[in-house]
């Protein structure tokens, strides 16, 4: 009896085992919450704010380089020619220091160091507000990547159904005697062209969510839900009628790549600075307090020990060394050159993809009103198919086509309002304002 005791124990915590190891997580998100998963948990962030975070400290650094240096020695040694010196020879001599070390002047190559780390942790800082504008563009295409999908999945799902009634009606007709063994093929070829269209949606269904997961840094086993449907959102607010100069202008003026690139062509400058430094004498101010003590035994008081004090001045020129300071200094000016060349580059693009966007967003708003009265006019029509088909008025053709009219203009309207919504956020992320959706 107690055994049986035991093994139903066992049985209860095994079971529990399973459905605590079982548990799924559901995550609700709307865009908003995208938005911010996307700018605090996402991984690639992450790695960008170490980065800066690398970078902050290189400029903490270079501060410390105008610091004097001071270290600590100690010294046992055994030397013999020391020995031979000595009135009475002893075996071991015993050093131990405290050195200070300060250079008065580096001919400038302190302060290139440090306004360059600067200008890098600037351009590291400008980086990252870009890669956070990255991310939550990528995160919301991703969110509005699985509503798409999802309706699609019931578009295809609507356009099965629609075929397999049309079947079963063509096979009742036929039974009748009023439709032909042609139709009813043709209606069924066209339920089993339904079917592969209906599974494919569902797969993308799923890598769209396990992207949207990746992005956000959400376990794949956990389970995502969306209740937004796909309906026109409108994102562009005050941009809403602004013009195309406006929208490259407004690029001009906030893209942070455009930052990026221009600290970065400053740093470059500081390195010719660094390099022409080299050409510069280096004066170094020493001393130190040193404790000297000679014994035959390794055992000593600290009264055996004499001290000394010393105090320099070290001057040290550089007169030659092949040529390798001028060619550091010409590669420093080529790099200035590149650098100005980049920022000249980066404006075009900017402006190239303001331009991109603009109008792509453009078509997309354009092309929406259109797609929408070809999808009524498209319902309308199969209605009326279906309807002239029981009086005999039309062939089955004809409502197969109207069928797949009105499928592909609800794909048509559904990627349109994807498009529509996607394209304002891009044009947002390309005039450098994307952060003003979560900024309200």
């Amino acid at each position: 009896m107690k055994a049986q005791y035991c093994k139903l124990i066992l049985l209860i915590l095994f079971i529990s085992g399973i459905l605590y190891g079982s548990e799924v997580n559901v995550i609700e998100l709307s865009w908003n919450d995208v938005a911010d998963f996307a700018r605090y948990d996402n991984l690639s962030l992450k790695m960008t704010e170490y980065d800066y975070k690398t970078a902050d400290a290189e400029v903490k650094k270079a501060w410390g380089s105008f610091l004097p240096s001071l270290d600590y020695q100690w010294l046992w040694s055994d030397d013999e020619m020391t020995q031979a010196q000595m009135f009475v020879p002893v075996d071991n001599m015993f050093i131990h220091s405290l050195n200070l070390s300060y250079p008065l002047f580096t001919g400038g190559a302190r302060y290139a160091n440090l306004r360059m780390q600067q200008h890098l942790k600037r351009s590291l800082a400008a980086e990252l507000k870009g890669a956070e504008s990255d991310v939550v563009l990528q995160s919301l295409q991703a969110y509005y990547g699985v509503i798409l999908a999802g309706s699609l999945v019931g578009v295809y799902q609507e356009a099965m159904e629609l075929a397999e009634r049309n079947l079963r009606q063509v096979e009742s007709l036929k039974e009748a005697g009023t439709a032909t063994e042609l139709s009813v093929m043709q209606a069924r070829t066209r339920y089993f062209e339904t079917i592969p269209q209906l599974a494919s949606a569902r797969n993308q269904q799923k890598l769209a969510e396990n992207q949207l997961k990746m992005l956000l840094n959400i376990a794949l086993e956990d389970s995502i839900l969306i209740t937004e449907t796909m309906t026109e959102q409108e994102f562009m607010g005050q941009y809403a009628k602004t013009d195309l100069d406006e929208y490259k202008l407004l690029a001009r003026e906030n893209r942070v790549e455009l930052e990026q690139i221009k600290s970065q062509s400053k740093a470059i400058g500081q390195q010719k600075l660094l390099a022409s430094s080299q050409f510069m004498p280096q004066v170094v101010l020493t001393a130190s307090r040193s404790f000297y003590a000679y014994n035959d035994n390794w055992w000593i008081s600290a009264d055996e020990f004499a001290v000394y004090n010393s105090v320099g001045l070290v001057v040290q020129m550089p007169l030659f060394s092949g040529g390798c300071r001028w060619y550091d200094f010409k590669q420093a000016d080529y790099a200035q050159k590149k650098m100005a060349l980049a920022v000249d580059l980066t404006t075009d693009q900017i402006e190239l993809e303001a331009q991109q966007a603009y109008y792509n967003y453009a078509d997309a708003r354009d092309n929406l009103k259109s797609q929408e009265e070809a999808l009524t006019t498209s319902e309308e029509s199969l209605r009326l198919a279906n309807l002239y088909y029981e009086e005999g008025m039309v062939t089955q053709t004809e409502v197969l086509n109207a069928q797949m009219s009105y499928t592909q203009n609800k794909v048509a309207l559904t990627s349109g309002i994807y498009n529509y919504n996607t394209s304002q956020l891009s044009l947002l992320k390309a005039i450098g304002d994307l952060a003003s959706i979560w900024n309200k």
